[in-house]
Formats: structure tokens, sequence, C-alpha cells
């Protein structure tokens, strides 16, 4: 690939700021640099390239702990340098950096092998998402209580706005289980148990991730998006007709997943 020429004098700050982050990132990109800066500033652009690739190595080991465990630290330093690569962080803030580590992971040659890190990975970065999502002021349930029931078909819970939801082919809470303490690592991991549902969702400070079945799932998905009770009982009951709405209900309420809810219009 043919590199592009800076002129020295005619960059605009847009073009000094992406060769910088070119440099940073790409040992190969000293040039740019020096046309940009002017000669000379390669000794300080290395220290500033392992400064930056230590903190974002470390970033991204505390938010894949899991992650880092399964391949032990030397492989994960390299991976994630790969990883920055190819998707440095678009924010100052690290809390959550790591976004694309799953689709990294799935065209990363290198885990071929292992082809359930990417699953991991994605519970991982969800997690976080969780544990850095918003507050909620809460909700007091025996407003439910006062609704019309001839109404509830046409109820729209709002939930968790930190509840995520995820599903893989993989036992991935088994692996992330398994891998949350010493002790944890000798348990046997059957790959062909999955696959899994989950709801990833925060109370207080504290993570919570609950397997849901099949119907729960999607149920959960079709409130999340907004679509009111009669209409995700409808579509759920099609595909499972055991589907049991009010053991679903109790269960999002004794989680305390709902922060509101709306009728349609």
């Amino acid at each position: 690939m043919r590199k592009k020429v800076w002129v020295r004098g005619m960059a605009t700050l847009f073009d000094i700021q992406e060769g910088f982050l070119s440099a940073i990132l790409d040992s190969q990109n000293d040039i740019i640099a020096d046309e940009i800066l002017g000669h000379g500033v390669q000794e300080r652009l290395n220290i500033c390239r392992n400064n930056t690739f230590i903190t974002l190595r470390q970033a991204l080991a505390q938010n894949f702990p899991v992650l880092c465990r399964l391949v032990g630290q030397q492989f994960f330093d390299h991976m994630a340098g790969k990883y920055i690569q190819k998707s440095p962080p678009t924010t100052p803030l690290l809390m959550t950096y790591g976004v694309k580590m799953p689709e990294f992971l799935e065209d990363f040659g290198a885990v071929d092998s292992l082809p359930y890190l990417a699953d991991v990975a994605r519970l991982e970065h969800l997690w976080n998402r969780s544990f850095n999502g918003p507050d909620t002021a809460g909700f007091d349930l025996e407003t439910l209580n006062k609704v019309d029931p001839e109404k509830f078909e046409g109820i729209i819970f709002k939930l968790l706005p930190n509840m995520q939801l995820m599903s893989s082919i993989y036992p991935v809470l088994d692996i992330w289980f398994a891998n949350q303490a010493e002790e944890g690592a000798s348990i046997n991991i059957n790959l062909d148990r999955g696959p899994c549902h989950l709801a990833i969702f925060r109370k207080v400070q504290e993570v919570e991730i609950m397997p849901l079945d099949p119907a729960s799932h999607i149920f959960f998905e079709l409130l999340s998006a907004g679509k009111t009770l009669g209409f995700a009982t409808e579509q759920i009951t099609e595909k499972y007709p055991a589907f049991n709405l009010q053991e679903a209900l109790q269960n999002i309420l004794q989680n305390n997943l709902i922060v509101g809810f709306e009728f349609t219009k």
C-alpha cells in the first residue's frame, strides 16, 4: 500500500492528528511523524508508543480477565496489541474498551482452535456495559396492581437500561464461572452443553447473570424492543406453546427488571 506523503506547512490539524495516531499504532509509519512534526522525534515517539500500548493492553486485560486467563498473559498481550492496532479506542474512557473484541476474535486465526472465545469476550463486554450502565430511580410495583386487567395486553414495559441480553451455542456462563477463582480452574467444561441464553443486569453495584430458557430470552428481547405484552406473548406462544407467561412475568418482577411502563397509543 502506497503511503501518504505529507507536506510540512500544508498539513491541517486533522492531518497531524491522523499522522500521529498512525505513527503511534504502526511503527512502520515513523516517517509520517518526521514529515509532519520534523526530524528527531522518533525516540520520543517510541516512548509514547510504548506507554500507549502498555496502557491499552492493561485496560483490555482488566475488561477481559477471563479471556486473559484462558489464553495466558503472554499470548493475551500479543493478541491485545493486534487488536489495538485494528481498533484503537474512540473515547478516553477505557472502562468498556473492547466493544469489537468478539468480532476480532472471530477473524483472528491464531485462536481458531478455541471457537468459544468470541462469545466469552462478548459476555465480558456486556458485563462491563451493565456495570457501567445508567442507574435507575427504582419502581413501585404496586402501581401495576392499579392497572385495569383489560389493558394489560397493550402495556409496554420499560426494562432496566443497563440490562444486556446474549445467546451462545457454547456454555459461556459455565466457562465464565469456572474462571472467577483459582479453584474454578479444575472444573470440567462440556462444550456440548450449550446453547445458553443470558440476561446480564446490575442491581445497585452488583452485576447479575441470569440464565434464560429460549422462550424467555425471546420474550425479554421483544419487551426490550418496546413491544406490547400482548404482542410479545402472541409471538412466543406461536413458537413455544408451553410458554408460561405468569412465570416469565414473576421472573421479571422478582428481579426488579422493570423501571416503568406505558400503554400503546
